[in-house]
Order: C-alpha cells, then sequence, then structure tokens
C-alpha cells in the first residue's frame, strides 16, 4: 500500500467571530472554548478566534463540556452560581428558568 496523500479541512469561522471575541475581551468579559469535540480541535479554532493569544495561559479557556461540568457543578453546589437553564452538550436547552427561578 502506497500513500498518495493526506489532506484536511477546515470550516471557516463566521464572520464577526474574531471582532466579537476582541470586544469582549476589550470589555474585560474572559471568553471561554467549551467544546463536545476534540480539545485539540477546539484549542485550534480559539486559536484561531482570537480566544488563546499564543501559549494557553491557563486551563479554563478552553475545555471539554465534562471538565466544564467538573469546575462548575461543585461551584453550583457551594451556592457560587445560579443556574438559569440547563442544556445538554449539544446546546439543546433542557429546561428554562424564569427570573424568579420558577
Amino acid at each position: 500500500m502506497i500513500a498518495i496523500g493526506i489532506f484536511g479541512l477546515q470550516d471557516p469561522l463566521r464572520p464577526g467571530i474574531r471582532q466579537s471575541i476582541q470586544t469582549c475581551h476589550e470589555a474585560g468579559i474572559t471568553v471561554i472554548m467549551c467544546t463536545g469535540d476534540n480539545i485539540d480541535t477546539a484549542t485550534a479554532i480559539s486559536k484561531n478566534a482570537g480566544i488563546i493569544e499564543g501559549k494557553v495561559e491557563n486551563k479554563y479557556q478552553c475545555m471539554t463540556g465534562e471538565q466544564f461540568r467538573n469546575y462548575v457543578l461543585p461551584a453550583h453546589r457551594n451556592g457560587k452560581i445560579e443556574e438559569r437553564d440547563k442544556t445538554d452538550d449539544n446546546g439543546n436547552t433542557l429546561y428554562k428558568k424564569d427570573a424568579k427561578g420558577n
């Protein structure tokens, strides 16, 4: 067997993504990439989008859904985070709470 070639595909970022991320950074908002996909793919996309510039500064800049839940749920249980909506790893809304928590 002889390999004739190898190629890869990459979906381009949607227009305005880099500018939106930059606007968030300028406003002091920390942007985090949370993925249900491969962490290496998400890290590469984060770098292209400007979420990560240069080396990864902390482990929370880009994480998997499982890592996010492991980080957020303990804080939620300790009352540090108020849960408003619940979604699955694909972003589908499982339930919503109103302003009164109902």
